[in-house]
């Protein structure tokens, strides 16, 4: 993640527009001056210090365009507000390769996927609901709404997909409506819309894929800013519910 170094603001102690000598006074130099340019210093100064807020006001208004909003804690109003924190990350050249997610069906991989899996939906209070405008057809019994947010469902995606490219491991079992090619499709959408929606906006190097210099590549090696996940993962942790928890209706 990348770190935000605040302008430090000016102090009232900052030197004077105009010195004096040692041992005299501002009344002393108005004195010496001769009297048809007494009006000189005053209107100096004040021309001075209108010059000095012109510029700094047109500085911050440049200032904000060019940063604009560098906070990472949303505007609309979620239950994961307080849970939101940043941290910095330094991804190293073969962190795309080398993934516990990724490669061969195995044993590690899918209990890897298993734990960050581990919650898959969440309770929403009822404040919580009229707040966010949320009705739910799924209810609790105790009145709470069954929810889900959306990096649970980008990981269910990108879990599906994966599954997808090894059928001889992971059966479908043929079940239909919310799976095989549909499902994917769909898959495919949301993490499109996801991704155009908070885009990584982090900066890579690419490289000559060979010594030919035709095909070129890049590698993850990199210094980010990133929404710390097992913050946010935590707080999922106290929203969960059993699916006992959820009320069956004729509805």
């Amino acid at each position: 993640m990348y770190s935000f170094k605040k302008l430090n603001p000016v102090t009232d102690d900052q030197e004077p527009f105009i010195g004096k000598e040692e041992g005299e006074t501002y009344a002393d130099l108005a004195t010496n001056q001769p009297k048809k340019r007494s009006w000189l210093f005053p209107s100096f100064v004040l021309l001075s210090i209108v010059a000095h807020l012109a510029l700094l006001l047109s500085w911050k208004g440049s200032l904000k365009s060019l940063t604009g909003d560098t906070s990472m804690s949303p505007r609309l109003y979620t239950p994961f507000h307080g849970a939101i924190k940043t941290k910095t990350e330094i991804w190293a050249p073969d962190a795309w390769d080398n993934s516990v997610y990724s490669g061969k069906p195995r044993k590690e991989l899918d209990d890897a996927w298993e734990k960050i899996q581990a919650v898959e939906g969440m309770r929403v209070f009822p404040e919580e609901a009229k707040t966010l405008n949320l009705s739910s057809h799924i209810r609790l019994k105790n009145g709470d709404q069954a929810a889900i947010v959306g990096y649970f469902h980008n990981l269910h995606c990108i879990r599906y997909l994966y599954q997808g490219l090894h059928p001889e491991v992971y059966h479908r079992n043929g079940i239909s409506g919310h799976a095989g090619l549909a499902h994917s499709h769909h898959c495919i959408e949301a993490l499109r819309s996801s991704i155009l929606c908070k885009p990584d906006l982090t900066v890579h190097a690419i490289h000559w894929q060979d010594d030919k210099k035709i095909g070129m590549t890049l590698q993850p090696e990199s210094t980010r800013e990133c929404v710390d996940f097992d913050s946010l993962y935590e707080f999922s942790k106290t929203r969960a519910f059993p699916r006992s928890e959820i009320v069956v209706t004729d509805d």
